[in-house]
């Protein structure tokens, strides 16, 4: 089995948008192997949930396995919060996402643990938008205000400077 595992240090914390378990696990079909509906999903993580301002970036960590395909090719990606105080890299898996070869497609079982019901939901949309080839991010940060720089502070002038202006 191949094993991805992807994290990060800087991003939005979700803890408050933690809440109990709901499942969604209807399954939906796309065309492709598992193996490429994998690599489809994993570049849209990457670069949405686990992006420099993702919003999972600093609390939670990607992890794959890849069965080859002379074995099925079936995958698995989890997403597990980040547990820095047991010393392990992750901790309790949050949202799953199975793949599953049917002829020349994919089963694309998403189960969500533990998140909040409307993450799922962003996150969810997002899976199935990847796997069919999208480049979107439900799942973002909310749009941050850019505001002009403070006023560079005056600086006072030194006593020599002074000295010089003086009559």
């Amino acid at each position: 089995m191949l094993t991805v595992a992807l994290s990060g240090c800087s991003g939005q914390n979700l803890s408050a948008t933690l809440a109990q378990s709901s499942v969604i696990g209807e399954p939906g079909r796309v065309s492709g192997t598992p193996l490429v509906v994998y690599g489809l999903i994993a570049s849209g993580a990457t670069n949405c949930w686990f992006a420099p301002t993702g919003q999972l970036k600093k609390t939670h960590v990607f992890h794959a396995d890849a069965d080859s395909p002379a074995k099925g090719g079936a995958a698995e990606i989890a997403v597990h919060e980040r547990d820095v105080a047991s010393g392990q890299t992750w901790g309790v898996r949050v949202f799953k996402i199975a793949l599953k070869p049917a002829s020349e497609q994919t089963d694309i079982e998403v189960e969500n643990l533990k998140l909040a019901p409307a993450v799922s939901r962003l996150m969810r949309a997002d899976v199935f938008d990847w796997a069919q080839g999208g480049k979107g991010c439900q799942f973002k940060p909310p749009e941050v205000e850019v505001r002009a720089p403070p006023p560079a502070a005056t600086v006072p002038k030194s006593p020599k400077a002074r000295a010089a202006k003086a009559p």
